[in-house]
């Protein structure tokens, strides 16, 4: 959130409610690569990636994790929504962008914040 400070109870909130649908954007939706090995020849050093895939796909492909587990990932997967977690995500962002943005203003003009909804002292 760049180099803003949110030290306000409604920024707190609001970048809890961002980080929860990133957690959620990024474990079910994002697929990474995991790098396997290296192989170094002479001062050449190849990297070997496994194929790209979600969080949850690794888990599902794996033999050690119980059925049980692997049927609430997959229900957990199909219950979310990824147009509705990008919104979340926007909203999040825009209103502390916003919220910054009032905050700067008040310190510009002479006044200092004491919070968030708009009280300021001169």
């Amino acid at each position: 959130m760049g180099y803003d400070r949110h030290d306000t109870q409604e920024e707190v909130n609001l970048l809890n409610r961002l980080y929860k649908a990133l957690h959620l954007l990024v474990n079910w939706f994002l697929p990474s690569q995991k790098l396997l090995h290296k192989e170094r020849t002479g001062s050449h050093i190849t990297k070997v990636y496994d194929q790209a895939q979600t969080p949850c796909a690794r888990m599902l492909a794996r033999m050690d994790v119980p059925e049980e587990t692997k049927k609430q990932l997959r229900s957990t997967c199909a219950a979310l929504d990824l147009t509705s977690l990008h919104h979340e995500i926007l909203h999040c962002q825009e209103h502390l962008n916003a919220i910054a943005k009032r905050r700067q203003s008040l310190v510009i003009n002479g006044g200092s914040y004491a919070s968030v909804s708009g009280e300021f002292t001169t």
